[in-house]
């Protein structure tokens, strides 16, 4: 398989569990927006590798590559969370890979439903949008069991203070006994008469991200809500 050298050029602290990565990367890389890459650690006579969401707008040219990742017992993982070094370059796969990602000749309205670290492939969509697609309109339903995990909280935040065709809301899916943040808009699961609330549309392409159980019960009711099954998007790992 041919590889795309990437040197990692930034690593910034996301959350207490997840960091922010960027990658200059030796030539242009292609990819849709939503889709993920795979990155090749090779350490001490071996390789290992991790599939890892690209969370950049998807440009005509993308020289770089933000990346995020959740701290795991994965190698890869462990190693990026607490070793890895400016200037450090891995491997990468020579263009994005999924078949889960947006176009905007697919239609002009995307709903995107995250929980956790979930939202990284869809903040890429969510940033196209914001970035290129003008004729689009893009919603986030971002869901975290914690204040401080919202990865990309402030990201999200101004991309839709700039543009009125962006909006998001924010849900914590875990009671908590400490004061909420004034910029949480829901508490508790994701259920039907919350998105109702929101007047999100019926005809918008709908993409999902985030735990399994997590999808199959938001599946079942935006089903239920009416949604057509073609217009939900999700990868079932």
């Amino acid at each position: 398989m041919e590889y795309l050298n990437a040197r990692l050029i930034t690593i910034q602290t996301e959350t207490p569990t997840v960091k922010r990565l960027t990658l200059e990367v030796e030539r242009p890389f292609s990819f849709k927006a939503g889709q993920w890459l795979d990155l090749f650690w090779n350490h001490d006579g071996h390789q290992d590798v991790l599939g890892l969401s690209i969370c950049s707008a998807a440009m005509e040219v993308n020289q770089t590559l933000d990346l995020a990742i959740k701290l795991s017992a994965h190698p890869v993982a462990q190693h990026l969370h607490s070793q890895a070094q400016l200037g450090e370059t891995f491997q990468i796969s020579p263009h994005g890979m999924g078949d889960v990602f947006f176009l905007p000749e697919m239609g002009d309205q995307v709903v995107l439903i995250a929980g956790g670290i979930g939202v990284t492939p869809l903040l890429s969509i969510f940033r196209t949008v914001a970035n290129r697609w003008s004729e689009c309109q893009a919603s986030l339903i971002y869901s975290a069991a914690d204040p401080a995990e919202f990865a990309f909280l402030s990201d999200i935040q101004a991309i839709c203070e700039a543009s009125e065709r962006m909006q998001a809301w924010f849900n914590l899916s875990r009671a908590t006994t400490n004061a909420m943040p004034g910029w949480i808009d829901h508490q508790g699961r994701i259920s039907e008469s919350w998105l109702k609330q929101l007047a999100i549309p019926q005809l918008a392409h709908y993409y999902l991200c985030g735990p399994q159980k997590m999808l199959f019960e938001v599946e079942q009711l935006l089903l239920k809500m009416g949604v057509m099954k073609a217009l939900i998007h999700y990868e079932a790992w």
